[in-house]
């Protein structure tokens, strides 16, 4: 994590940073199951990190100074209750199909899916300032 906000902030591009970390990682996760493991974490523990510190940064893109405290508030309640809910539905997906790699998919979905919410993020930053 911490190499890919030094990366980010000392080279720039931090969009090609953020969507290739997140296609490796969520690739990663789906393809998973199909194929030998160990490589694949590696990978995958290895670019995972990359993309968090551009994440992290991007309320601090939009929010006023006044404003900064709430919406940072706000990102971090919407974090966490991520964290503590979607684990249980992921093991309903493993309980529900028998395998884990419903799990994985579920995971590597909703990394996935972090690219067109950047998209959008940039699109309506884009109009805002624009």
């Amino acid at each position: 994590m911490q190499a890919g906000g030094l990366i980010a902030q000392r080279f720039g591009g931090r969009t090609l940073l953020m969507l290739s970390g997140v296609l490796v990682w969520g690739t990663g996760l789906l393809i998973l199951p199909l194929v030998p493991p160990m490589p694949v974490l590696i990978v995958v523990g290895l670019m995972m990190g990359l993309p968090v510190g551009v994440v992290m940064a991007l309320p601090s893109e939009v929010l006023r100074p006044e404003n900064r405290a709430t919406g940072m508030g706000l990102f971090y309640t919407t974090l966490y209750v991520g964290h503590f809910s979607l684990p249980p539905v992921a093991g309903w997906l493993l309980d529900l199909s028998g395998s884990p790699a419903a799990s994985l998919a579920l995971g590597g979905m909703m990394v996935l899916i972090i690219i067109p919410l950047f998209g959008a993020f940039r699109f309506l930053q884009g109009r805002a300032l624009g």
